[in-house]
């Protein structure tokens, strides 16, 4: 049966469920019949909302794959239809703090046939808000184990790096964050709490931009950590590799901030695609993202001299962590479990 697919968040906007989306329909379009309907506008276009909804009043298809809970304001009009409805929650989407969202969306995301969650995390947020747990199933994020892999030796592109940061030591560890820097990532927590307790045989790069880098800046200069933290801002996907493949360690600090969840955590699977281990705090998603002594260690939330510990003995072997991620989170395995909640769905009809 020809399903329709929704995308709310689809490149060439950038972001994790960007990605997961793109992804998502790549690799069902290899196994089923399947139509994209995406959004290129910002992910809160009000044009993309309305046309997407005569979408699905049109179309000839009978099942209904909705990107996440927000477009669950589609549900009464596909019921009426008499089509299927599926919807992937993702963790902010169903979260949102806003007293009018929390009395809608949750209780229109009840009303779809299946939900998919992206975590246990995000399935625990479902559950909390009366959604039934028959309904939801947890499937993770996927990653193609050989997108953000380098076959170049690892000194070659940590030289490139050290000249691109223009540092002269070469031989410094050098730790990672990558993502959206809002609070929730724990970023000026760990430039308070971490970073100082090291000395300059660390090196702190930090990777991507957002409404909390005032506040890291100013970290950075009251701490005097100007010389070993690096705040690159938007980098682009060749950067992007440089950085997976030539860092030591990939650092996740995420601190709890009230309906701010961490869905998944699609980087921890990109760094360790790359052989990187990671050490993340060991909250909400991050918990489905990291594999524990294979990907990576999990560490109480603002645990500092836990973080500090972790850091200094860490010691996973690099094609150990590549294996790991592609026996669990390859899209091969992802999109297998896709298919099999379809077929588990239609059958039930």
């Amino acid at each position: 049966m020809k399903i329709l697919f929704i995308a709310r968040n689809y490149p060439p906007n950038i972001g994790g469920l960007e990605t997961l989306n793109r992804e998502l329909f790549l690799q069902l379009k290899k196994k089923s019949s399947i139509e994209l309907f995406k959004n290129t506008n910002h992910r809160y276009s009000i044009k993309f909302l309305v046309s997407g909804l005569f979408k699905v009043i049109f179309s000839d298809c009978k099942v209904i794959l909705l990107s996440d809970a927000l477009l669950s304001l589609y549900v009464p009009f596909i019921k009426v239809l008499g089509k299927k409805v599926i919807i992937r929650v993702n963790g902010l989407d169903i979260t949102g703090p806003n007293f009018f969202y929390q009395s809608i969306i949750p209780f229109l995301t009840n009303l779809s046939d299946r939900i998919i969650c992206i975590s246990n995390a995000t399935k625990k947020e479902c559950l909390k808000r009366g959604i039934a747990p028959g309904k939801c199933v947890v499937i993770p994020m996927g990653v193609n184990p050989n997108e953000f892999l380098l076959k170049i030796p690892k000194e070659q592109l940590r030289t490139k790096l050290f000249n691109k940061l223009k540092v002269t030591k070469k031989n410094q560890t050098i730790l990672l964050s990558v993502g959206r820097l809002v609070k929730r990532k724990g970023v000026a927590w760990f430039l308070n709490k971490v970073i100082p307790k090291f000395n300059s045989q660390y090196l702190y790069v930090i990777a991507g931009d957002g409404p909390e880098k005032g506040n890291i800046q100013k970290v950075i200069a009251r701490k005097k950590l100007q010389k070993r933290v690096f705040l690159l801002g938007k980098i682009d996907s060749e950067t992007l590799k440089l950085l997976y493949n030539s860092a030591d360690i990939f650092v996740m600090p995420n601190i709890k901030v009230k309906g701010d969840i961490e869905g998944f955590g699609i980087v921890a699977l990109e760094a360790a695609s790359c052989g990187l281990p990671v050490i993340a705090s060991n909250i909400e998603g991050i918990k489905d993202a990291v594999l524990e002594g294979k990907t990576g260690l999990l560490i109480e939330r603002k645990n500092s001299s836990e973080f500090i510990k972790a850091i200094k003995t860490i010691n996973l072997n690099r094609k150990s962590i590549i294996k790991a991620v592609k026996n669990k989170f390859s899209w091969r395995i992802i999109i297998r479990l896709y298919l099999n909640t379809f077929k588990d769905f239609l059958n039930e009809r």
